[in-house]
């Protein structure tokens, strides 16, 4: 509604408010605010010939005494009693004012009435969407079908309250939506930022006033930083029974290096500079590139690797040598035959090893950007104080308090 047809409309209603009864004229306001009439029209209407009938129990009224909107129900809403007096031009200028200022800020309030359904909407959304990467359309994809389990596909998205969407929340973290098992707290998190996002766009749109999801725990606790530190006498027992280069070369990039393990298998011999011993990553999750050192002992067997391979291959880790399927149950194959137990998240868990190793010797900003994520995550996901740290601080302090008890007996 443009700002010519809020004056035209509200002059006309200016000529007939002070016409009618107070208590109808509440009733059109009430309505017009709540969505039930459009706006246009509801400013064109004349004296009505007939009253509303009143609810005959508060409760049965869409509406409660705090405003509340109960779907369950399709009573008119409350209307209050007022005088019988006739409204002045004045009073119903001041009321048409009103109102229109609030479309003028708000123009989401003018189309209440006409939201989308549920289905229709997120379908809108997903194909909205072209700027995400092919795993977090997956991810998305799967918080849409826990969305329409939990609500019906026809339901306007504007009757979806802060209530119903903590309900949501609930079920998926008791499992009881379609999923394969349980979901874990970080799992539940994911999605209920996922749908904040959705209907984040609604709310841009104009779509609906609110976000129902926007109040919803997004994030997930601080993790246990209990998971397993890996030697560098264990990594040489796994390279010993590797039963291929290409294996070694997957474990050196990642607990060396600090790769992911998309940006490992998809390292190219182009991205290697040979002469200053740096590595070219493009970021699966963000697309950025950034700069990686090599190590000596990372070098040695990238060098082995680039001697082995022919001529026309352009990947360091081949996919003709490695099954990039099968990666976690060959994991368990090498850590048996090492005499390792088998931990999980075995690729992020070197990973986080590498970060660890590198802060001890060079500056924080730094090691986060070879690791290709932003300091705050390194501190609350990557980060894990090793046990020789402890060692070396209480052997210290011991020698330390030791002298002083000495020094102090001869005294």
């Amino acid at each position: 509604m443009s700002m010519e047809q809020i004056l035209k409309a509200r002059q006309d209603r200016i000529d007939s408010l002070h016409r009618i009864q107070i208590e109808r004229t509440a009733l059109l306001v009430i309505d017009m605010q709540r969505g039930f009439l459009e706006p246009g029209a509801a400013l064109a209407q004349t004296s009505p010939t007939s009253q509303p009938e009143r609810p005959k129990h508060p409760r049965s009224a869409p509406f409660s005494s705090v405003g509340a909107y109960n779907p369950n129900t399709t009573a008119q809403p409350v209307i209050y009693q007022f005088s019988q007096k006739k409204l002045s031009k004045r009073q119903a200028k001041v009321m048409c004012d009103r109102f229109a200022a609030e479309l003028q800020i708000n123009p989401a309030r003018a189309g209440l009435g006409r939201t989308p359904r549920l289905g229709e909407y997120l379908d809108r959304y997903l194909a909205s969407r072209t700027d995400l990467r092919p795993g977090t359309s997956e991810l998305h994809q799967l918080t849409v079908r826990y969305l329409l389990a939990h609500f019906s596909p026809d339901i306007r998205i504007d009757r979806i309250n802060r209530a119903a969407a903590t309900d949501w929340r609930s079920a998926l973290a008791r499992g009881e939506l379609p999923t394969n098992r349980q979901p874990a707290e970080a799992t539940v998190c994911q999605h209920v930022r996922n749908a904040k996002v959705m209907f984040n766009h609604a709310v841009r749109d104009d779509f609906i006033l609110f976000n129902p999801f926007d109040r919803l725990k997004g994030n997930a606790g601080q993790p246990d930083k209990n998971w397993k530190y890996v030697t560098r006498e264990e990594l040489n027992q796994l390279f010993t029974v590797c039963s291929s280069l290409a294996r070694r070369v997957l474990l050196a990039l990642c607990r060396l290096a600090g790769l992911r393990q998309g940006e490992a298998l998809s390292l190219a011999w182009s991205a290697i500079d040979w002469e200053t011993r740096r590595l070219e990553i493009i970021a699966e999750k963000t697309n950025r590139r950034r700069i990686v050192p090599v190590r000596p002992a990372l070098y040695s067997i990238l060098l082995e690797a680039f001697s082995t391979a022919s001529e026309h291959e352009k990947l360091v880790i081949s996919h003709r040598s490695i099954s990039c399927s099968n990666l976690w149950r060959d994991f368990g194959v090498l850590c048996r035959r090492a005499g390792l137990e088998r931990w999980p998240d075995w690729c992020q868990v070197l990973r986080r090893n590498c970060e660890t190793d590198w802060v001890q010797r060079y500056p924080q900003y730094v090691v986060s950007y070879w690791m290709g994520h932003d300091i705050k995550v390194s501190a609350q996901y990557y980060l894990q104080i090793p046990e020789q740290l402890y060692q070396e601080a209480t052997a210290s302090d011991l020698s330390q308090d030791v002298r002083k008890y000495h020094k102090d007996c001869r005294q």
